[in-house]
């Protein structure tokens, strides 16, 4: 028969301690100073910084990166090449002349292009993490769907600011 370690209360809470360190609050600092080591467990959980969170959000930031790479390379030439040809066939231009517009319409091609392949990354990181169940499992662990949609956010209000600028 194997026999049981005998941990107390106090060794598996230092232990604990160690492994993730405690941010407290000066509230709760308080409160520990004068409460004995039973009544710590009725005080409430001590907020405690994860790392899964910033992996969570960088995982979430690589997977919206490159499908939006990728939907901006292969989006903006197809703009570009209507918007360049719809002038071309209304004045008749020349194939000389249809080359020098393009430095003139890349921008307004951009900014179209920039809000549409940022929808579509979007729309296709949030739609495969949902199939795959994922957005479950991370509300079944307790962590707030907002820390899955900030990057997104984050992103969209950045390149708000370089669209208009």
């Amino acid at each position: 028969m194997a026999s049981r370690l005998p941990f107390t209360k106090e060794v598996l809470r230092s232990m604990r301690n160690r492994l993730f360190p405690v941010k407290e609050t000066p509230e709760k600092a308080s409160l520990r100073s004068y409460c004995t080591a039973n009544d710590l467990d009725r005080i409430g959980p001590t907020v405690r910084h994860y790392a899964p969170m910033r992996i969570l959000t960088r995982y979430v930031l690589a997977e919206l990166t490159k499908i939006f790479v990728l939907a901006l390379f292969a989006l903006t030439p197809i703009m570009l090449i209507v918007g360049i040809s719809q002038l071309a066939m209304k004045y008749s231009l020349p194939p000389a002349q249809i080359l020098q517009l393009v430095p003139y319409t890349r921008p307004f091609a951009l900014s179209v292009a920039l809000p549409v392949t940022l929808l579509l990354a979007t729309t296709s990181v949030y739609a495969r993490m949902s199939g795959s169940n994922e957005v479950s499992a991370l509300k079944a662990q307790g962590i707030s769907p907002w820390t899955v949609i900030w990057p997104a956010v984050m992103i969209a209000f950045l390149l708000s600011l370089s669209t208009v600028w």
